[in-house]
């Protein structure tokens, strides 16, 4: 029985945490949705930032009821909650596993994924310059300077590091122009926005393999142990 109640309180422990941050994501995404400050959403390959906020909201929901079911589950020792629990967390995992799928058929690679995507942005969005071109210090979507039809200007590409490999003089670029009152020396981004992306991800794809790996395993745990109390709940309902 001290297994039994160990394993009750270290479930119950976990899930009033996951349930505190289902709340406090679900707050952050509602106060961002409301606050007037934010009404002009900003818009990213046509996705606006609204729908991060809206999805963050269903996220938050999920996770207070997961966290619900598991907390309550756990310190009520009620089979029935934990099975909720359990099939909260099955559904979860099964909807990961098959945009893990989705993924892997539709693209064979992150570079295609990557590519596809940035294809359909509109390099002049001045937010999109701001977020992606200045925050990764790339230029253009797929192409660089190709990205800014008709003149083949580049807009917020500039670069403020001389000595950064990654610059180039818009005079040694190929297909770009300098624009009405502009300068050939002036120094911008020489690497498409979509390259730039992808060696970021490919960068840090062992952390998010990482991730991705321990949050699945802390789902596959969090049913095994709620299918074991569960079974241990019932063999003591039997007993009396």
């Amino acid at each position: 029985m001290c297994g039994f109640s160990v394993v009750k309180y270290l479930l119950f422990i976990f899930n009033f945490i996951f349930w505190l941050s289902g709340a406090a994501i679900t707050g952050l995404a509602i106060y961002i949705r409301v606050d007037e400050d934010l009404g002009n959403a900003v818009e990213i390959a046509g996705v606006s930032f609204y729908t991060g906020s809206d999805i963050l909201i269903v996220t938050g929901a999920v996770m207070l009821l997961v966290g619900f079911f598991g907390c309550c589950g756990a310190i009520k020792e009620s089979a029935c909650l934990l099975g909720l629990y359990f099939t909260c967390l099955l559904l979860v995992f099964g909807v990961e596993v098959g945009i893990g799928i989705w993924v892997f058929v539709n693209f064979s690679s992150i570079e295609e994924a990557i590519t596809e995507t940035i294809s359909n942005v509109d390099a002049t969005e001045y937010n999109y310059q701001i977020a992606i071109q200045q925050t990764f210090k790339c230029c253009g979507t797929n192409v660089t300077c190709g990205a800014f039809p008709p003149s083949n200007v580049p807009q917020n590409c500039d670069c403020n590091e001389p000595g950064n490999s990654l610059c180039q003089t818009i005079g040694n670029m190929t297909g770009c122009a300098a624009g009405a009152g502009g300068s050939t020396s002036t120094l911008i981004y020489s690497e498409p926005c979509s390259t730039v992306l992808t060696n970021f991800i490919d960068g840090n794809i062992t952390v998010l393999g990482g991730v991705t790996l321990g949050i699945g395993l802390a789902e596959i745990l969090g049913m095994m142990v709620s299918l074991w109390l569960c079974c241990k709940i019932r063999d003591k309902d039997n007993d009396f």
